[in-house]
């Protein structure tokens, strides 16, 4: 029996949704909105650069060029 983690987590946002919507206004919610996309953006990026520095360190101590690298 498996649980449906990504199904409970988004049916959790919807319901902490609706609660946020009887205390803040349709302005500040959608600035909070925004806020998290920009959050979640940067820290995806950041994530990249790390796994990129890791990658080339790793090839680096493996004696592979990272010309050689198809990116």
């Amino acid at each position: 029996c498996t649980v449906p983690y990504p199904a409970i987590i988004f049916s959790n946002m919807w319901g902490f949704l609706g609660l946020m919507s009887l205390q803040t206004t349709a302005g500040s919610l959608f600035s909070y909105f925004t806020s998290f996309g920009g959050t979640a953006a940067y820290i995806a990026w950041a994530a990249i650069t790390f796994v990129q520095l890791r990658v080339r360190a790793a090839a680096k101590k493996q004696g592979i060029d990272a010309k050689e690298f198809p990116f």
